[in-house]
């Protein structure tokens, strides 16, 4: 998760003079004070920059398949199950043939070991061109 210090750095631009934002180290946690619709803001901001925080992205450009095949591949294979906090997004870039995935760190190493089983296999498979 994301330190507390550097998130009130990055919410101190959205903290009303009369509001109040600091980082509580023992925990990790933030101390928030101002009106009720201005706290809920904050704490929305703060959500999404503490999921952001445990996103990384991967990039890959392919010579020998295509991306958007490999890219449905791994949908197929790492984005099933109810959980969509567990998926990957994944997506592709026509122009240079690079598939592009953003996921946790674990299941980020995952994908990034089927696409290279995927691409670097011997056999050839088909892509339907």
């Amino acid at each position: 998760s994301a330190s507390a210090g550097n998130v009130v750095a990055t919410l101190r631009p959205y903290v009303s003079p009369r509001g109040v934002a600091l980082p509580y180290p023992p925990s990790n946690g933030i101390i928030l004070a101002g009106t009720e619709a201005q706290v809920s803001r904050l704490i929305t901001i703060i959500r999404v920059l503490d999921q952001a925080e445990e996103e990384t992205l991967f990039v890959r450009s392919l010579r020998h398949r295509s991306a958007e095949i490999v890219a449905e591949m791994l949908r197929m294979q790492f984005n099933h199950g109810p959980v969509v906090r567990n998926h990957a997004e994944i997506w592709t870039d026509a122009r240079t043939n690079r598939i592009v995935v953003r996921a946790r760190a674990g299941l980020l190493e995952r994908v990034s070991e089927a696409v290279k089983a995927f691409v670097e296999k011997k056999t050839p498979v088909f892509e339907g061109r």
